[in-house]
């Protein structure tokens, strides 16, 4: 979830990405960037139906494969250091968190 105004100044969803894909990602790492946090919640469920705009064809699963790997490409190609540095500082965290094990 987020702010429809928030989304609106980081632009929404890019259109950089083909047919779907990593968009969401995208748009987590740019809040990222300007300074917002990304939290995650394990309590909540989310369905998503991935891929229903897609047919069933051989032809269509070609096409999104190849759309999906370029997708892919893009979004090392723009994010690869900073998610890099993000695992990096994940992995400093939890090694200096006081432990809840007595």
């Amino acid at each position: 979830m987020i702010d429809r105004k928030l989304y609106d100044e980081l632009g929404g969803l890019r259109g950089t990405f083909v047919r779907g894909d990593y968009e969401d990602s995208d748009l987590c790492l740019q809040l990222t960037e300007s300074g917002r946090e990304n939290w995650y919640l394990p309590d909540v469920e989310l369905y998503h139906l991935e891929g229903q705009s897609y047919s069933a064809t051989a032809e269509q699963a070609s096409d999104r494969y190849l759309a999906n790997r370029y997708n892919a490409w893009v979004h090392t190609h723009m994010w690869h250091d900073r998610i890099e540095q993000i695992m990096r500082d994940q992995r400093a965290t939890a090694a200096t968190a006081p432990s809840s094990r007595s």
